[in-house]
């Protein structure tokens, strides 16, 4: 599995390159793992902690940092305001040429990953103005969202910023074979439903695997698979064990990407709790392949799934997220529908689509 904004990354990049573009990547090194893509550079890193797991960037290196002002670039396209990100910005201001910055994340729901012991106010503090600060020196921002764009609005910025979602290949999600999978977890008989992503506290799984036992209570050969690792898989492999789950949910660990679409093959359902997430490439994907899917009624569902017609949401009790999850399970007919749906709504996210839009955007900060 890779991370959703570098697979969102690579498909814009796909795009632009299909568009006649040609696009360096700028990014952290991971230990023992050599780059064998000449527009991708790599600086050294650190692990941000023992949470987090994963590296940042540790951007100061001159060789490096000549090779890359030497690249001749047109603009710079930045997707985190950190290390890299200032790091683009200097170079952008440099060279005179424009810099979009992409609002991925909404940081606040991250600071429990703060490391070193930082309290979460000074952090919070501290990522406001960070942000702020760099949302006036971008030329351009992309909010995947419509309410990230609001979020934006909400630091004072008015007037440069647009939406364009995340983008995914359809392709890949249409030639999918489970039977491999079937095989190795002998899922025969099951009816499976699937979480994939990172296994964290703000994913909130927890109030998932307490959902799923009315589920199993009801639907005895109900099986959910937690597809992904973080920090809290020992957590939650232990509290699956001790609601008696311990039949009725696999967690697969991290899979190769390429297997995603095998493993949602076999999926009749995509279930998620999570409540902070922004525009996910696993929902879209799970839509690409013709999974229905149930989420929590919030802010970012409400975005992408239209209740009843491309999925289901459901209210933040588990009796009616239990509920919704049972009729899912046990209404071919009503599921294939929104099955249908989904993949109509995938459509929309196609990354030829959305490069062009990103296009268009350079193309006029350029001219401008």
């Amino acid at each position: 599995m890779v991370s959703g904004v570098v697979k969102a990354i690579d498909f814009m990049r796909l795009g632009l390159k299909e568009l006649g573009h040609e696009t360096y990547v700028i990014t952290a090194g991971y230990p023992g793992f050599k780059e064998c893509d000449p527009c991708v550079i790599r600086y050294p890193s650190i692990a941000l902690g023992p949470a987090a797991k994963f590296p940042l960037a540790i951007p100061f290196q001159p060789a490096l940092d000549k090779k890359i002002q030497n690249l001749n670039l047109d603009l710079v396209h930045t997707q985190h305001p950190f290390l890299l990100g200032e790091t683009g910005a200097r170079l952008a201001h440099k060279q005179k040429i424009p810099l979009v910055f992409t609002f991925h994340t909404r940081y606040d729901d991250y600071l429990h990953y703060t490391p070193f012991g930082i309290p979460q106010f000074i952090s919070k503090s501290f990522i406001k103005n960070k942000i702020l600060h760099f949302l006036k020196k971008s030329d351009a921002i992309i909010a995947p969202t419509p309410s990230i764009k609001e979020l934006i609005l909400q630091y004072g910025i008015q007037d440069k910023c647009q939406v364009i979602p995340n983008a995914i290949s359809l392709s890949q999600f249409q030639k999918k074979d489970g039977k491999s999978v079937l095989e190795k977890y002998h899922l025969e008989g099951r009816k499976v439903s699937v979480f994939i992503g990172r296994l964290a506290p703000e994913k909130n799984l927890s109030f998932l695997l307490e959902s799923f036992v009315s589920v199993v209570q009801e639907i005895s050969e109900a099986c959910l698979m937690v597809i992904g690792d973080g920090v809290s898989r020992a957590e939650l492999e232990q509290e699956a064990q001790k609601l008696g789950l311990a039949r009725s949910v696999i967690f697969t660990g991290m899979i190769p990407y390429e297997q995603v679409p095998d493993y949602l093959s076999l999926s009749k359902i995509f279930v998620t709790a999570s409540k902070s997430e922004v525009n996910p490439l696993s929902i879209l994907e799970a839509m690409a392949a013709g999974v229905p899917l149930l989420a929590l009624r919030s802010t970012w569902s409400e975005e992408i799934i239209t209740h009843k017609k491309n999925g289901i949401l459901a209210d933040e009790n588990r009796d009616s997220f239990s509920r919704a999850f049972i009729q899912l399970l046990t209404h071919d007919t009503a599921r294939e529908k929104l099955s249908q749906e989904a993949k109509e709504t995938s459509r929309e996210f196609h990354y030829s689509f959305m490069a062009k839009k990103l296009e268009k955007l350079y193309l006029s900060l350029m001219q401008s």
